[in-house]
């Protein structure tokens, strides 16, 4: 049992017969972190199409902290984004169009 609290990732948003999940473990799929990414899947398929870094982990070895975790994802239509905060309280926006990262002011 673990005394580190791991935070709940973002439940899975569908957008146009695409789904958009957190990556819970990138580790398992062969990147160098284990958070930090969301994966976007052809819901019609079932095929991954993309594998998406939204921010980077500044110690990805680091093992006796709790990772950083995309806990909230918004739809944002009138940007045509979604939005996602992390455990951390840092934000950032994709690009739905373009599949872009930024950065938002917390």
């Amino acid at each position: 049992m673990s005394l580190l609290s791991t935070p709940t990732a973002a439940e899975p948003i569908i957008l146009d017969g695409r789904k958009y999940t957190p990556v819970e473990n990138g580790s398992a799929l062969g990147l160098p972190q284990k958070t930090g990414y969301l994966s976007i899947i052809d819901v019609e398929a079932i095929e991954l199409l993309f594998v998406i870094q939204i921010f980077e982990v500044s110690d990805p070895e680091r093992t006796d902290s709790v990772p950083e975790q995309i806990t909230e994802m918004t739809h944002d239509p009138t940007q045509n984004r979604l939005v996602l905060a992390t455990s951390e309280g840092k934000r950032f926006a994709l690009d739905l169009q373009g599949l872009s990262v930024s950065k938002l002011a917390p």
